[in-house]
């Protein structure tokens, strides 16, 4: 699953849509989070910039790519498994993050 973070005003983030709904239409799950009117999602998630793909596995972050992405670097991070190595993006958040965070 990737969750796809954006917001409305964002120019990276129309030129993505063509490519995620590519990912979709082949079965990728996208839950498309507008910054704006989640922001207790993104906060969560630790979003700074858009567009930010976060990919999940089992409610546990795998990798997140930022900015404008090509068909393949997304296929590539959604490859990820579990125990595998984590794709090297520059994120300063770690592989823990996950949907529902316990509390701290």
């Amino acid at each position: 699953m990737i969750l796809a973070f954006s917001s409305d005003h964002c120019g990276h983030c129309e030129a993505m849509k063509p490519t995620l709904a590519q990912l979709e239409n082949a079965g990728t799950v996208i839950r498309h989070v507008n910054v704006n009117q989640e922001p207790e999602l993104s906060r969560r998630h630790g979003i700074r910039e858009v567009p930010t793909y976060v990919v999940l596995s089992s409610g546990k972050e795998m990798t997140r790519l930022v900015g404008t992405q090509s068909i393949q670097d997304l296929q590539r991070a959604l490859a990820i498994t579990p125990g595998g190595p984590l794709l090297k993006t520059g994120a300063d958040l770690d592989s823990r993050s996950t949907l529902n965070p316990t509390p701290q």
